[in-house]
């Protein structure tokens, strides 16, 4: 059986792709198989939002746009 990360795993992976305005496909790919949960997915998105917030940087619009297509690429 193959382990998942953890969910502090998962922000920090998609945090540091969108900052480096990388690709968060290979995050959103595993988010979005059948065996993670919609529970944990919500967790993973809610802390995500949480972490940008607090580290705004004034930068509000260039990550909102990132984590709206970030929401979309899980919901596929």
């Amino acid at each position: 059986m193959v382990e998942r990360p953890r969910v502090p795993d998962f922000v920090s992976a998609l945090i540091s792709a969108m900052l480096s305005k990388r690709t968060v496909s290979d995050v959103t790919h595993q988010l979005s198989l059948v065996s993670v949960s919609v529970q944990e997915v919500e967790s993973i998105l809610y802390e995500l939002l949480e972490a940008l917030e607090s580290h705004d940087y004034g930068l509000r619009g260039v990550w909102f746009h990132e984590f709206l297509g970030t929401l979309l690429e899980v919901y596929r």
